[in-house]
């Protein structure tokens, strides 16, 4: 019987992300303070 293929990624759309998403953008200006640079 033939032998099992190496599962590729290809198959089944698009292989998984290596690394966790980026989580969401914060606002950076929170450590400014007004009047303040």
């Amino acid at each position: 019987m033939p032998r099992p293929k190496p599962r590729s990624p290809r198959r089944r759309g698009r292989p998984p992300p290596a690394a966790p998403p980026p989580p969401p953008a914060r606002p950076r200006a929170r450590r400014y303070r007004p009047g303040q640079r």
